[in-house]
């Protein structure tokens, strides 16, 4: 029998379900349903949220040429910080005091 979680040292991390990848499942809504409620359990129970995402800073300086999936991203843009792509999903968006960590390297 797994051991209750203890909501002042438990978090529930939220990785990488920002609009970008999303959309790749837009034939298939209830895809994000599983996500929608552990973000609601967690919020519930009092545990903490964590959001996380991929963004690259404007020019690009983390992503190397020889990545040949991102450096595609750098040749063409998008994927900043402030992309749409790269903003948490609506169905399951931050709340106020939620963080959320934008890892600058995969």
């Amino acid at each position: 029998m797994a051991a209750a979680a203890e909501p002042r040292r438990s978090a529930l991390l939220v990785m990488d379900v920002q609009n970008g990848i999303v959309k790749r499942f837009a034939d298939a809504p209830r895809a994000m349903g599983p996500f929608q409620r552990a973000v609601a359990a967690a919020r519930r129970a009092g545990i903490q949220v964590i959001f996380g995402r991929v963004a690259f800073r404007d020019g690009f300086p983390e992503v190397s040429p020889r990545n040949k999936s991102f450096s595609a991203i750098a040749g063409r843009g998008g994927m900043t910080a402030a992309d749409g792509s790269t903003q948490v999903h609506e169905s399951v968006a931050p709340r106020s005091g939620e963080p959320v960590v934008t890892k600058l390297r995969v």
